[in-house]
């Protein structure tokens, strides 16, 4: 990147270059940040996930805010953006700009490990100027991302809460919840360790309650939170107000 014009990539770093610093939530106002840690349950790395893995004692990489002016540093905006456009431990040109919905998938890809190298094919027939579509949730490459992905985790990496369907996924109480439709919540499917288990007393629990801690959360005025992260929030919250009561 600081090479510009005269790195060997030097195409994809001008594209590269005319992305805005503070797309994610770990690089958002102050304020903005505080009132997604509200709505974000108890212990999750949506926010903070820069400062606990990169100003750590152990990973010292980035240096601590000298100020509180907000000011996003190179260091943060190139881990936000490796973050947000890579897959798996690679950034792919062009590949990088076909957009996430799991409801409108159309294509496919084969691993950025094989031989010939990755293909992208169409799953169907396209339509002349026809958006491509891909699901973050499925990346080939990414181990057993699909097991521990949802829509949380798309707002943390990706910085946008993504189209119906949606997953909810709570790993020490063993939850795996997808969502369908926003409308009147006709299919809400349940996942278990064991086929066709129904949920346990101690889950049922455990989402009552985060409902509940949803419902007393009070948002309040927007204030002099910027406007993209104030909508952010709001559709976050009601995601996961409805989603988790469905």
């Amino acid at each position: 990147m600081r090479l510009g014009g005269k790195s060997e990539y030097a195409p994809y770093v001008a594209y590269l270059q005319t992305q805005k610093p503070g797309q994610l939530p770990a690089n958002w106002s102050p304020q903005g940040k505080d009132l997604l840690r509200k709505v974000a349950i108890s212990g999750s790395p949506m926010v903070d996930w820069i400062d606990w893995n990169f100003r750590s004692e152990e990973n010292n990489c980035i240096e601590p805010k000298k100020n509180e002016s907000g000011e996003i540093s190179f260091e943060e905006h190139m881990v936000e953006m490796t973050i947000q456009r890579c897959f798996d431990v690679a950034l792919i040109p062009i590949w990088d700009m076909v957009n996430h919905d799991n409801g409108r998938i159309n294509t496919e890809n084969d691993s950025m490990y094989d031989e010939e190298g990755m293909k992208v094919r169409a799953l169907r027939k396209l339509e002349k100027g026809e958006e491509l579509f891909a699901s973050y949730d499925l990346c080939l490459d990414c181990k057993d991302l699909v097991e521990y992905w949802g829509t949380p985790e798309i707002l943390k990496d990706f910085g946008f809460v993504e189209n119906y369907p949606h997953r909810w996924i709570f790993e020490p109480e063993v939850i795996w919840i997808e969502v369908y439709d926003d409308e009147d919540y006709d299919f809400v499917a349940w996942f278990s360790e064991v086929e066709g288990t129904p949920p346990s007393e101690h889950q049922l629990d455990f989402l009552h309650k985060e409902v509940a801690r949803l419902e007393a959360i009070s948002l309040g005025e927007q204030s002099n939170i910027p406007d993209r992260e104030w909508d952010t929030i709001q559709r976050a919250y009601k995601a996961a107000a409805n989603d988790l009561s469905a």
